[in-house]
C-alpha cells in the first residue's frame, strides 16, 4: 500500500503537469513510474523476507521456517500485491482525474485501505503456495 500510495502521488503530479494524459495510453512517464514501483516492490519484498527470517530466529522459532521459505513467501506476496495495486493505482488515478477530481485526495485513503486487504490475501496465498502452512 505504501509504494502504491507514492506511485499514486507521482501519477497525480504527472497528470496535473500534463506529462500523462487522462486516458489509458502508455507513455514514457507512466512506464517509468510503473517500472520504478515494481522494482521497489521486488527489492523491498526480498529484503523484508530476509529481515523476517532473522526476526523469526530472534523470537525463538528457528526450527520451523527456512530463510528460503520466508523470503519466497515475501517475494511472491509482495510482487503479486504490487502488480495488483499498481494496476489499481494507475486506473484510479486516471479515472479520478478524468472525472475532475483530485487524485491526491482519493488515492491515498483508498489505495492504503485496499492495499492492506490485498496484501494480506496475497500473503495467505503465498504461504499456501510455498506450503509452509498446509492448513490454510
Amino acid at each position: 500500500g505504501n509504494i502504491s500510495g507514492v506511485l499514486g502521488s507521482r501519477l497525480a503530479s504527472a497528470l496535473h503537469l500534463g506529462l500523462i494524459d487522462a486516458e489509458l495510453k502508455w507513455n514514457k512517464p507512466l512506464a517509468d513510474n510503473i517500472y520504478a514501483s515494481m522494482i521497489l516492490n521486488v527489492v523491498m519484498s526480498f529484503l523484508l523476507g530476509i529481515i523476517a527470517y532473522y526476526a523469526y530466529i530472534f523470537a525463538g522459532f528457528s526450527d520451523t521456517a527456512s530463510i528460503i521459505q520466508l523470503t519466497l513467501i515475501s517475494l511472491i506476496a509482495g510482487t503479486l500485491a504490487g502488480v495488483i495495486l499498481t494496476a489499481l493505482t494507475v486506473l484510479l488515478s486516471i479515472l479520478t482525474f478524468a472525472r475532475g477530481f483530485d487524485p491526491d485526495n482519493i488515492l491515498m485513503p483508498s489505495v492504503s485501505t485496499v492495499g492492506d486487504i490485498i496484501t494480506v490475501l496475497c500473503l495467505l496465498f503465498a504461504i499456501k503456495l510455498v506450503g509452509f502452512l498446509p492448513f490454510i
